[in-house]
């Protein structure tokens, strides 16, 4: 879970199933925010357009990528949309695992 990539797309996963208070994910917004005004302060370059050293346009702060883990509740549902997804994609494929 160390890759950026990988991080990015569980984090977006925990996003479009998020079903909580929704206090959550303007604390994941208000980090990103912060995170960015540190590196900003600290002189460091942005490496994506959600962080432009152009200007801080709250909107674009927080896309999703941000989202920690937070209870297990949540967890398991974003999990069981990851599986659901993989699913149906593997079922797709017109030769089995075996077969292949």
């Amino acid at each position: 879970m160390k890759d950026e990539v990988c991080g990015n797309f569980v984090s977006f996963c925990r996003f479009i199933t998020h079903s909580d208070e929704i206090t959550h994910l303007y604390f994941a917004r208000n980090e990103k925010i912060n995170e960015v005004k540190r590196r900003r302060a600290q002189g460091k370059t942005f490496n994506s357009d959600s962080e432009s050293s152009e200007g801080l346009d709250l909107e674009d702060v927080f896309k999703g990528h941000n989202v920690r883990y937070y209870n297990i509740a949540a967890e398991i549902a974003m999990w069981k949309l990851v599986k659901e997804q993989i699913k149906e994609m593997y079922d797709k494929f017109p030769t089995t695992l075996e077969q292949d």
